[in-house]
């Protein structure tokens, strides 16, 4: 794997920063798996999971941790 260094003007980088918190995503991957969609690259059937969104609920991250708390407290 090599490093690369994007620059992003300020209000493509907020909303790329949001769409991977959204997705519990760090930029990072988020940004990867954008990148290898866009090449048509062959990807793994987790990362293709990650992107195929289509249909699924949406929730911030804040919603579902309030979720995820409620789970354990019932649990």
């Amino acid at each position: 794997m090599q490093k690369i260094q994007v620059m992003l003007e300020d209000s493509l980088a907020k909303s790329l920063k949001n769409s991977a918190k959204e997705a519990g995503l760090s930029t990072s991957s988020y940004a990867r798996l954008l990148l290898a969609n866009a090449y048509k690259k062959t990807l793994t059937p987790i990362e293709k999971s990650l992107l195929d969104t289509t249909g699924d609920e949406r929730c911030s991250s804040e919603d579902f941790l309030k979720h995820l708390d409620e789970m354990i407290k019932n649990a």
